[in-house]
């Protein structure tokens, strides 16, 4: 029996010995639904299919997981002695942050300044100085068709014809010029959802 342990334990040894603990390569392709990719090693050999981009112990996806870009340099790493199972351990082209919280909800963070919080179907997010700017010229054109409609009172009153046409020639002339115009609101970098 110790003759076995022992025989055991140098097998293993030479089997760990042979797994590299790092490795250097490309990234080939990307999975950012499994947080996967394939890994192209600089020593040259097979790809490595399935490398991981997050250290999974279980089937939730929440953590923080750095997707890289393609043709980057990566290094990864062998997970417990497994020939089978890497993990990508240092990048040097970054893609995207992505970050699911326990809860689900997510922040995405991408190399264009794109943020997303938790999807991006409502949008981008409100710009306030542009929502500011909008409310002012909805003031500004209510006051305006404010001293218009008083103008134009003042007119049809004065006015020896009864028909109010004098009226709507003053309401013409106060609110001709003027309109009402939005600036665009939205901060198309961060959307949320």
């Amino acid at each position: 029996m110790i003759i076995g342990d022992k025989f055991r334990k140098a097998v293993i040894r030479l089997i760990l010995k042979t797994i590299p603990a790092t490795i250097t390569g490309k990234v080939k392709s990307v999975d950012e639904t499994d947080f996967t990719c394939v890994v192209t090693p600089s020593r040259g050999g097979p790809d490595f299919e399935s490398v991981r981009l997050n250290v999974a112990v279980s089937d939730d996806d929440s953590g923080i997981v750095c997707i890289p870009d393609v043709d980057s340099e990566v290094t990864i790493s062998c997970l417990f002695n497994n020939e089978h199972a890497y993990q990508v351990t240092r990048f040097s082209k970054i893609k995207k942050w992505h970050l699911k919280a326990v809860s689900g909800r997510t922040f995405e963070f991408t190399d264009d300044g794109k943020i997303k919080i938790n999807g991006d179907q409502y949008g981008g997010l409100p710009i306030q100085e542009f929502i500011l700017d909008n409310l002012n010229a909805i003031k500004d054109y209510l006051g305006s068709l404010n001293t218009a409609i008083g103008n134009a009172f003042t007119a049809v009153g004065a006015s020896t014809a009864a028909n109010g046409a004098n009226g709507k020639i003053s309401f013409d002339a106060e609110m001709g010029s003027q309109i009402i115009t939005f600036n665009e609101d939205e901060n198309e970098d961060v959307k949320h959802g």
